[in-house]
């Protein structure tokens, strides 16, 4: 049986996976791998196992016990409908379930009292669907509710009182596709999904993230399909839960799509890295970092990146500072690469430096702290010279990083 939609919907048959991959690999087409080492083995904790099978364009959630749920993703022409535990303490992954949707692409939100909301298209009808997760019964839950107008590229954001947010997209059924405006906002405890007040700048690879306000804040991505036809969104926006509103706030000092977000230890927001239009490639693939004071509802623009990266992951630490993973960025003398290397911002002394190597340079990876300050970082996408590779790489970082 089909969710119930929101008005314009419309339902078809499922697609093949050459409609989703180019949406999870979006920027990265001819990645290669830059060289380094691999970690060296000091660390006290003995290494990760591999993913039981490959997966890349899967969800990454810290639970409430301390294990991480990955779910969804694909790998090797086929769907993930499976989700996995990895459990930090026994070094070791096991099967938590099946989720009831399609594979990917999948984003993950964990709420306020400890569910994993799961945001992920369907094979049923072209749009979205939202399923639960409670980690203490292990039971997946279905909504009754679906999007049609949004499938893919959209940004997942939790808000404080247990409901998701979700916002813009990627429309592929009218010709040409649409990138969307849309913002709803679900909670799982009702099943309610209501459409609110619309951003002012339609979206797709953009972030949004929790600020300590309890807001939500919209930050850059592309307006329209082909990211490469018009500069990146550069205004910001912020939702604020109580109104049931949007506002336009200061924007992206390099304005960039496919970059990476996270809180730092002290309430302000980091941005860093990502793609813009340019007349050249080796202008493309940026090294901008900004940061955004939500007291001031002003950008401070950072230290740059040691490499410029998009589709990275930004993890906070446990010490205040920053861990950057993955990405891929390109010149005319290089072309593709994607990292092994990763860097560590310190906001403290506003500077970059070395981090460890990761075994292999992937995107469409997850990026995990746990709770004993390591950093499980999961699966992901290589170019081995013509196509995506999905792998089964996991490397555990830290817990004390340079």
């Amino acid at each position: 049986m089909f969710p119930r939609l929101l008005p314009h919907a419309t339902r078809r048959n499922g697609r093949d996976l050459s409609l989703i991959l180019p949406l999870i690999f979006s920027l990265a087409a001819g990645c290669t791998q830059s060289g380094g080492s691999p970690r060296d083995g000091s660390s006290a904790y003995p290494p990760a196992p591999p993913l039981p099978i490959e997966r890349t364009g899967h969800a990454a959630t810290l639970l409430p016990d301390g294990r991480v749920l990955i779910a969804g993703g694909v790998g090797d022409a086929v769907r993930h409908y499976d989700a996995l535990y990895f459990d930090p303490d026994l070094n070791e992954w096991s099967k938590a379930g099946d989720i009831l949707g399609a594979a990917a692409p999948i984003e993950a939100a964990l709420t306020s009292d400890g569910q994993v909301v799961l945001v992920h298209s369907s094979d049923g009808f072209r749009g979205m669907l939202f399923e639960t997760f409670n980690p203490g019964t292990g039971a997946f839950s279905p909504s009754s509710h679906g999007i049609i107008s949004s499938w893919g590229l959209y940004a997942v954001g939790p808000l404080a009182d247990g409901r998701v947010t979700v916002s813009g997209g990627y429309d592929l059924g009218p010709l040409p596709p649409q990138v969307l405006n849309l913002f709803w906002v679900y909670d799982p405890r009702t099943d309610l999904l209501l459409q609110d007040a619309g951003m002012s700048h339609a979206r797709q690879r953009h972030t949004a993230t929790l600020l300590p306000t309890g807001e939500i804040m919209i930050v850059g991505g592309f307006d329209r399909p082909d990211a490469v036809a018009r500069p990146p969104v550069g205004p910001c926006e912020i939702y604020d839960p109580r109104t049931h509103s949007l506002r336009l706030t200061a924007d992206l000092p390099t304005p960039t799509g496919d970059h990476a977000a996270v809180l730092l230890s002290d309430g302000r927001l980091l941005v860093a890295g990502g793609y813009r239009k340019a007349a050249t490639i080796d202008d493309a693939y940026v090294d901008r970092v900004a940061i955004f004071d939500p007291s001031q509802e002003t950008w401070t623009v950072a230290a740059p990146l040691l490499e410029r990266r998009a589709n990275a992951q930004a993890v906070s630490l446990r010490d205040g500072r920053v861990l950057m993973v993955g990405g891929v960025y390109s010149s005319a003398a290089s072309g593709p690469v994607q990292p092994r290397a990763t860097e560590v911002y310190d906001p403290a002394y506003d500077a970059w430096t070395p981090g460890p190597t990761i075994s292999v340079g992937r995107i469409a990876h997850t990026a995990t702290a746990l709770d004993d300050g390591r950093v499980l970082v999961a699966g992901g996408a290589r170019w081995n010279g013509t196509t995506y590779i999905a792998t089964d790489s996991v490397d555990l970082l830290g817990p004390d990083f340079p």
